[in-house]
């Protein structure tokens, strides 16, 4: 059996030279790293489609673009980089829906005249509000997700998951009351 480092070049070169037998044993050599690394990099309790998600859109990289690596690192140290820089692209992905949450539920709840130190507490609410999200059910995340963060409405909702609309209005409901359950008492503003 070869040495690894010398089965790491050849399958290296065969993937740049567009040959699907080396990207393959990339693969097989390099999923479970890119796996375990993910997994840590995502942190905090999330859905597993999220680390599988970030897997293959790691090797969709290198299937796309053999010439990427140009071999001034070695090549673990390069797949580990496009692994930090899709992980990191996925945790701006959520902050951002966080924030679109936070803003959503403040929206609903907003009085005039609410106070700078108010308008500042939103802010720090909203890493409440994510983990409680990411608390849920993931069939419960996902209609809210879709319902208040993407915007979709109801009927749309309902196509997307495979569902009637009488079904995503009760599931919307019993979500968002899941949702109320997870909250602090402070910041229990889901309608």
């Amino acid at each position: 059996m070869p040495h690894e480092r010398e089965l790491d070049e050849a399958a290296v070169r065969q993937w740049q030279a567009r040959d699907p037998g080396g990207f393959d044993r990339l693969v097989a050599q390099f999923a479970p790293e890119v796996t375990r690394l993910a997994h840590r990099l995502l942190g905090w309790p999330h859905d597993p489609a999220d680390v599988e998600d970030t897997v293959q859109d790691v090797f969709l990289t290198l299937l796309r673009n053999p010439a990427a690596f140009d071999g001034r690192s070695a090549f673990r140290t390069w797949l580990t980089r496009v692994t930090v820089n899709h992980c990191l692209s996925l945790r701006r992905r959520w902050r951002s829906r966080q924030r679109r949450l936070w803003d959503w539920l403040a929206r609903q709840h907003h009085t005039a005249g609410e106070s700078p130190e108010v308008a500042a507490q939103r802010g720090e609410q909203a890493d409440g509000v994510w983990a409680a999200l990411a608390r849920l059910r993931p069939a419960d995340r996902a209609i809210l997700v879709l319902h208040y963060l993407e915007h979709l409405p109801v009927a749309d909702v309902a196509v997307a998951l495979g569902i009637a609309k009488n079904a995503a209005e009760a599931r919307l409901s019993r979500a968002r009351a899941r949702l109320r359950e997870q909250l602090p008492a402070e910041q229990e503003h889901v309608n």
